[in-house]
């Protein structure tokens, strides 16, 4: 982590680091008690988070603007993003940004191969407090300018820890706490180590472009990654993900 940071702009990678943390222990506690066909709504629900929270929105939308929608799908993709990042969708793309720009270089947030180490390289991959967090690259900060300027966006910005508790908080209201497990936590979990799989692909790039098949049926939508760095602009690579995004495009 960046230590020019103030303790406000650190606080989210705290945060998030915390959000995985406890979201993977409780689905190593819990997820015993649920082997049965409850866990098709967990698998469900991660794809849901995955594809439309983290792929169309954060990462295609926000992040790279490979295409534009209208406010309503733009609101409700953002408040799903947020749900399954924990994250902004300003600093999530940010960070991705900086990825792209620096890809495997001292400089690239997540890389897992900058310290020779396997274990502090998938920590780096997976736990944001470990990440080299960086806010006053220029070019980067210009990359990034018209995302900052959307109100839907900024909101977002401001506001998504509240939806983030309230969410959750209303689920365990509504519907108790095997829901709250089932098709909350477990699934917050599992976007986490999907997040933290697609990171260490860049341990071994090369064996993700031969296997990329495989990928993208394990981890829909982000098996392409390597194409994905050749084109980052280029939502069709993220199958099928990109029919969606032409059904809702503008």
């Amino acid at each position: 982590m960046d230590q020019n940071l103030t303790w406000y702009q650190k606080f989210p990678q705290y945060y998030i680091s915390i959000c995985y943390i406890v979201s993977v222990v409780l689905f190593s506690i819990y997820v015993w008690s649920y082997l049965d066909a409850r866990l098709i709504i967990t698998w469900a629900v991660l794809q849901f988070l995955g594809m439309f929270g983290i792929n169309m929105a954060y990462h295609h939308l926000v992040c790279h603007k490979s295409y534009t929608t209208n406010a309503v799908w733009k609101a409700i993709l953002t408040y799903i993003g947020g749900i399954a990042t924990q994250s902004s969708p300003n600093d999530w793309a940010l960070v991705h940004l900086t990825h792209h720009r620096y890809t495997d270089t001292e400089r690239d947030p997540h890389t897992p191969n900058l310290s020779g180490n396997k274990v502090m390289g998938v920590l780096r991959a997976a736990l944001p407090v470990f990440m080299t967090i960086r806010i006053d690259d220029m070019k980067v900060n210009l990359m990034a300018k018209k995302s900052f300027e959307d109100p839907i966006f900024r909101f977002f910005d401001y506001t998504h820890m509240i939806w983030f508790h309230a969410t959750w908080i209303a689920v365990y209201y509504l519907f108790g706490f095997d829901w709250l497990m089932i098709g909350f936590v477990f699934p917050l979990a599992l976007a986490h180590i999907g997040e933290t799989v697609i990171n260490c692909f860049h341990f071994n790039m090369d064996s993700v472009r031969k296997n990329a098949w495989f990928w993208n049926i394990l981890i829909v939508g982000a098996g392409y990654h390597a194409k994905h760095h050749d084109t980052p602009r280029d939502y069709t690579t993220d199958w099928p993900v990109s029919k969606i995004i032409d059904i809702i495009k503008t």
